[in-house]
């Protein structure tokens, strides 16, 4: 996909398509979800390829959603994959959007142990307490912004009396109380249009 992506590429598509040929071509084992984002600053818009339960969260500098990718699952806890087995989901199930996007948007990237662990409302809340703690244009605001999110993702995720997005899922899906985060792998990218 990198290569697509440096040879010019300016569909999502050709991109997860590219992707998904490397992938078969040199026999990767394994499966994953998948999260693709192109961003053309000059047209002002993101394209968006998901694949299960990664996503990607754009927030305006004031902390409010201005979109978020919805999680592809099977069945709750089983979200949709790419891999090299029989069962595995295809290229064009991906869910693609392109959003526009302007001067001060955060674009927050992330793994399901992100976003099963920080609601929209606490992702944006973290945005306002970094930019209000930073100055504007601080050469180092969206790694701290993204180790705020991650740090906030881990602390929940090992709570077990807290209300998170899991939380609310699992309390839907199993028709039962829960409470508490989900232990699970965390990934976090911020960008901050300039």
């Amino acid at each position: 996909a990198r290569e697509e992506v440096k040879s010019g590429a300016t569909s999502i598509n050709d991109v997860v398509k590219r992707a998904a040929e490397g992938v078969q071509d040199n026999k990767i084992q394994g499966s994953c979800t998948l999260c693709i984002s192109l961003l053309d600053l000059e047209r002002g818009t993101m394209q968006n390829a998901t694949l299960g339960d990664s996503g990607v969260l754009v927030l305006g500098k004031d902390g409010f959603t201005k979109f978020k990718t919805p999680p592809q699952e099977h069945a709750f806890g089983c979200p949709y994959q790419l891999g090299h087995h029989q069962g595995a989901d295809k290229p064009w199930d991906v869910l693609t959007s392109v959003v526009p996007v302007s001067k001060g948007d955060i674009i927050i990237t992330g793994t399901d142990g992100l976003f099963d662990n920080v609601s929209e409302e606490d992702a944006g809340v973290t945005v306002v307490e970094v930019l209000s703690s930073h100055p504007a244009g601080h050469p180092m605001l969206a790694s701290l912004l993204a180790n705020a999110l991650g740090k906030r993702a881990f602390h929940n995720s090992v709570s077990k009396k807290i209300t998170t997005p899991y939380s609310k899922a699992a309390t839907d899906a199993f028709n039962m109380v829960y409470s508490g985060g989900k232990k699970d792998d965390i990934t976090v990218i911020t960008t901050i249009i300039q």
